[in-house]
C-alpha cells in the first residue's frame, strides 16, 4: 500500500473517529502554547517543558525543534507529539532534550531521517522509528490498528555510545553512527582554543575574556557596564599598550580582532571609556576621550590564522578586512563591531538543519559588496560580486536543488538552498568555498565568524 493511499485512508479514519487524537493541543489545555514553525505549528507545555503535539497530516517539512520556546527550555517530546504524518523530510531533535515518551515520534510516512542528541537519557517504548500496522476495514478498506512495526526506510542519526545509539541497536533500527572524528572533519566545526584568558576591567565589576579562533582573536565582555564602551589595545611586546584594535570604542558585548598573523604572540589591554571625545566650539579644539586605568595584559599566541581570499598581487593598502559575527537563533549580527539587524523587520536568524549551519546569504553577500538576484518563476538565486568585492564571484543556484554553478563551474552542495521566512538560506561551508570568505564556527557559544576582504574605495 502506497504512502499516499495510507494518508488518504487515515484522513477518513480520523474524521470518522476510528482513530482518536491522543496528543494534547492548545484547545485541550489552557497552559499549552501554540508555537509557529516554518510550515506549521507545534504545541508546547511550559509547565513541563514537553512538546505535546502537532497537527496530524500537517507534514511539517525539515523541522528543527527549537531548544526553547518563549524562554522555557524544551526538555522532551510527549506521547504521539509527532505522529500520523505530522512531520516530513528531516526532524532534528536538539541538544538539551532529555526524553522522548512512548510513541513520541510515530508513523510519519514522509519522514526520512531523525537526528537524535547526546542529551537523551530516556526513550520510551517505540519512542521513535516505528509505524502503525494497517489492517482491513469494511468501510475504508484499511485502517490503523494497535499493532506497531519498524518504520522501514527511516534513518536515525545517533552519537556513539549515546542513549539513542543503545536504543537503535536494541530495537534493530537503521541508524548512522556519528563519532567525534566525524564531527572534527567538518570545516565549520571547531571549539575556541584553550585556555580562555580573562582580565578584570578596572573601575567596574567586569571582565574581558579572550581566545584564539581560526580567523582571529575573539573577545567577550562579562558584566560590562560602561556607558561609552571600551578600548582594546594590541601590542607585540609585553608591558607596551600598543594600538587600539578599532577606530571606535567597543560598545557591544563581543569583538573580533581579525588583523592578526599566524603563530605570533600578542598582548592585549582594555580600558573603559569614561567620557567620549568632543569638540569645543569656543576654543576651536578637540576634547580628547577620557579613559579609565589599564587592565592587566592578556597574552595569547595564535595558531594558523586562515586569511580570506584577495588577489595575489594586491596589497593590504588596497583592501579592508571585515568580519560578521552571527549567532544561531539571533536576529542581530555584528558587522565590524557594530550591531545591525540581519534582515530588518523579518527576524531572520541563522539555524542548524541536518547538522549543517544555514545562514541568510543576502546579509553576507551585501556586506561583501555583492548583490543577490531572485527569479520567482524558476526559483533561481543569483549571487554577483559588486565593485567593492574582493573576489569577482558569480553563483547561480535553485531552491531545493543540490547542483549549483559557481564561477562557471558546476558543483554540488550537501544541503540544498532553502527558503525560510521568505529568505534564502545556504550552508555555511558554501560561503567559504565560493565567495572568498573564511569561516570560524564556535561550538560552545553557537556563534559564526565570517571574515572577508573588500576593496577600499578610492
Amino acid at each position: 500500500m502506497s504512502k499516499k493511499i495510507i494518508a488518504i485512508i487515515l484522513v477518513f479514519a480520523f474524521a470518522a473517529g476510528i482513530v482518536p487524537q491522543t496528543f494534547v493541543s492548545a484547545d485541550d489545555n489552557d497552559n499549552i502554547i501554540e508555537y509557529a514553525v516554518e510550515g506549521g505549528v507545534i504545541y508546547f507545555d511550559p509547565t513541563t517543558g514537553m512538546i505535546t503535539g502537532s497537527p496530524r497530516f500537517g507534514g511539517i517539512p525539515n523541522l528543527v525543534i527549537p531548544d526553547q520556546i518563549d524562554g522555557v527550555p524544551v526538555a522532551g517530546i510527549g506521547k504521539h507529539a509527532f505522529s500520523f504524518g505530522s512531520v516530513a523530510g528531516i526532524l532534528v531533535v536538539p541538544e538539551g532534550i532529555v526524553e522522548i515518551e512512548t510513541e513520541g515520534i510515530l508513523f510519519n510516512w514522509e519522514l526520512e531521517a531523525v537526528y537524535l542528541p547526546r542529551s537523551l537519557v530516556k526513550i520510551g517504548e517505540m519512542g521513535v522509528g516505528y509505524e502503525v500496522v494497517m489492517v482491513p476495514h469494511p468501510e475504508f478498506g484499511a485502517a490503523p490498528s494497535n499493532e506497531r512495526q519498524i518504520h522501514e526506510g527511516l534513518i536515525l542519526y545517533v552519537w556513539k555510545d549515546s542513549k539513542a545509539h543503545d536504543y537503535a541497536v536494541a530495537n534493530g533500527l537503521t541508524f548512522v553512527l556519528r563519532d567525534e572524528e566525524d564531527e572534527g572533519d567538518e570545516e565549520e566545526e571547531g571549539e575556541p582554543a584553550d585556555p580562555v584568558l580573562q582580565t578584570a576591567i578596572p573601575g567596574e565589576d567586569g571582565e574581558l575574556a579572550a581566545y584564539v579562533t581560526e580567523v582571529g582573536v575573539k573577545f567577550d565582555f562579562t558584566k560590562s557596564a560602561s556607558k561609552f564602551g571600551y578600548r582594546i589595545y594590541r601590542s607585540t611586546k609585553a608591558g607596551v599598550e600598543g594600538i587600539s584594535i578599532s577606530d571606535f570604542p567597543v560598545t557591544v558585548g563581543q569583538f573580533v580582532d581579525v588583523n592578526v598573523s599566524s603563530h605570533r604572540t600578542y598582548y592585549y589591554t582594555v580600558r573603559r571609556v569614561i567620557a567620549e571625545a568632543g569638540y569645543d566650539l569656543g576654543k576651536v579644539e578637540i576634547i580628547p576621550e577620557v579613559l579609565g586605568d589599564p587592565s592587566g595584559q592578556i597574552v595569547l599566541t595564535t595558531g594558523k590564522i586562515i586569511d580570506p581570499w584577495r588577489p595575489e598581487d594586491s596589497s593590504l593598502e588596497e583592501y579592508h578586512k571585515n568580519y560578521l559575527l552571527m549567532k544561531i537563533g539571533e536576529p542581530y549580527m555584528q558587522f565590524n563591531g557594530k550591531l545591525v539587524e540581519i534582515d530588518p523587520g523579518r527576524g531572520t536568524t541563522p539555524l542548524i538543519v541536518r547538522e549543517r549551519t544555514l545562514v541568510p546569504i543576502r546579509a553576507i553577500i551585501e556586506s561583501m559588496g555583492g548583490e543577490v538576484g531572485w527569479d520567482g518563476e524558476t526559483q533561481e538565486v543569483t549571487l554577483v560580486a559588486g565593485e567593492l568585492a574582493a573576489m569577482d564571484f558569480a553563483v547561480v543556484m535553485t531552491i531545493g536543488k543540490l547542483a549549483i554553478t559557481a564561477n562557471g563551474e558546476g558543483k554540488t552542495v550537501d544541503v540544498a538552498p532553502q527558503v525560510i521566512n521568505e529568505r534564502t538560506m545556504l550552508p555555511l561551508r558554501f560561503v567559504s568555498e565560493n565567495v572568498g570568505a573564511e569561516i570560524a564556527w564556535i561550538g560552545s557559544t553557537s556563534e559564526i565568524i565570517v571574515v572577508f576582504y573588500t576593496k577600499i574605495p578610492l
